[in-house]
């Protein structure tokens, strides 16, 4: 959708639809004052319109949801003002206008069905949006309930759904809030790059899918239905009709065997093919690795491999670089784990089933880090890493560009358990001779990694040591 607003203005044009074109004008008449006359807790109500708004038009992702922590600190300066009115009559002449327009916005914007024409104006929205209430059912727990049904009472497997849709009644929060409330055995997510990873069922629908199409659904929906990749591995579940007239479809997981694939039993070219697709791969994406070698053993039953499961990938390297970062010694060990044979070989893509267990190694040296640091800040700054026995410190500097250099430092402790979970708690941080307080990052930096399977992360990942030298951090050293 274009906005006549440039993209600074994004969030005041939302903002003025939201809150109807009077209520919104009001709002505007009262911050001005509110600026120049109110003496009483103004940093507070302006940090909390300005920054958050700020904040929120600087992140590329925009969405209508995020004015939602901005509209009652308007609200309430628009009553400020108000209250500081002196003159009773004019006071409670705001108070009437006010009142009545923030009735009539929310009336309209609630019951009406179609747009009310203004005086001079004509039918527009000038009293907001229009979200009349709806008597149409969606078929949320219907769908939820036969993908239910396909677990035996005696497993108690999660299931991993995901959505290809964003209609405003048919979209993942609507499966998602649905299935949390009813504690139901399903993890929601939605359709990433790697297409078909980790999933048990597909829900999505025909029809339009809005802004959203051409970039984010079409390209992977049309993949999932004619992708031969994945039209051999998840089949049409279920169809369901939907009240604006078109068809939801669920789709569910059900590898065919390949046995007339190419080299689908040749598992040396297999694995040079893993070592191919890696490269691409978004999160354990390996490249550059000097002295690659995979080995691919199969299971004990040999129809496995023409299902694309195998007992264990194991890759080697002398060093490999991961996400950006070089690793030394480097190791991964896939174990219990089933591919998308089919993505691999017509497609080149390393997609991941199912895997019991992943087993990382390497060594990661901080002058790696450090020269990192240095490309991302544009050569203008440096950082300095130095590791003690449980934990990392850090010092930057940045050189402004008028000449003056910023300093800082922060400590952070790693608490690690085996097998478990690594948890970095981040001591300080501080910014020239400023301490910054803990609650501006801890929500950030204070996050567990958790090792165990979870229900949306359903692997363990096998980290039994991690050791913190003056310069590298090691990860399962050998010599351990």
């Amino acid at each position: 959708m274009d906005w006549p607003l440039p993209i600074w203005g994004y969030y005041l044009e939302i903002a003025g639809r939201q809150m109807g074109i009077p209520v919104f004008l009001g709002f505007l008449v009262a911050f001005v004052l509110f600026i120049f006359k109110n003496k009483q807790q103004k940093s507070l109500l302006l940090g909390w319109v300005i920054f958050s708004l700020l904040i929120f038009t600087l992140i590329n992702n925009k969405g209508d949801r995020y004015t939602l922590p901005v509209l009652p600190a308007m609200a309430l300066i628009m009553a400020v003002v108000m209250v500081q009115i002196k003159r009773q009559q004019w006071r409670k002449f705001f108070y009437l206008i006010t009142g009545v327009s923030a009735i009539i916005t929310a009336i309209y914007s609630g019951f009406f069905s179609t747009p009310m024409p203004v005086p001079f104006l004509g039918a527009g929205y000038f009293f907001g949006p229009l979200n009349p209430p709806s008597k149409a059912i969606w078929p949320v727990d219907r769908i939820l309930n036969d993908i239910i049904l396909t677990i035996p009472p005696t497993n108690k497997k999660v299931l991993t759904v995901r959505t290809l849709t964003n209609h405003g009644s048919f979209h993942r929060g609507a499966f998602r809030d649905t299935a949390e409330f009813r504690e139901l055995p399903i993890i929601m997510k939605s359709v990433k790059r790697n297409v078909g990873e980790m999933t048990d069922f597909f829900i999505t629908k025909t029809g339009d899918f809005g802004k959203h199409a051409f970039k984010d659904i079409n390209p992977k929906l049309t993949r999932l239905l004619e992708n031969p990749a994945l039209t051999k591995t998840f089949i049409p579940f279920k169809t369901y009709p939907l009240p604006d007239g078109s068809q939801g479809l669920v789709l569910k997981k059900a590898i065919q065997p390949a046995n007339d694939l190419t080299g689908v039993k040749n598992l040396d070219q297999v694995g040079s093919l893993i070592l191919t697709a890696l490269e691409s791969y978004p999160i354990y994406g390996i490249k550059n690795a000097v002295n690659p070698e995979i080995s691919v053993i199969p299971t004990a039953s040999p129809e496995d491999i023409f299902l694309g499961r195998y007992k264990q990938i194991k890759i080697t390297a002398d060093s490999a670089v991961s996400n950006k970062i070089i690793l030394t010694d480097f190791e991964l060990i896939f174990d219990d784990v089933q591919i998308n044979i089919y993505d691999l070989i017509l497609n080149n893509k390393f997609i991941l089933f199912e895997l019991g267990k992943l087993t990382p190694k390497g060594t990661l040296s901080f002058d790696a880090l450090e020269k990192l640091a240095y490309k991302a800040m544009r050569e203008k700054g440096t950082v300095k890493i130095e590791g003690s026995d449980n934990g990392l410190m850090l010092h930057a500097t940045y050189n402004l560009p008028q000449g003056q250099t910023i300093e800082g430092s922060a400590k952070i402790k790693l608490l690690f358990t085996p097998g478990e979970r690594i948890k970095p708690v981040v001591e300080f941080i501080k910014l020239g001779p400023l301490d910054i307080p803990s609650i501006f990052f801890r929500r950030i930096t204070d996050a567990n990694i958790v090792l165990t399977p979870t229900p949306g992360w359903p692997l363990e990942t096998n980290i039994h040591t991690l050791r913190i030298l003056p310069r590298e951090l090691q990860i399962n050293p050998t010599d351990d």
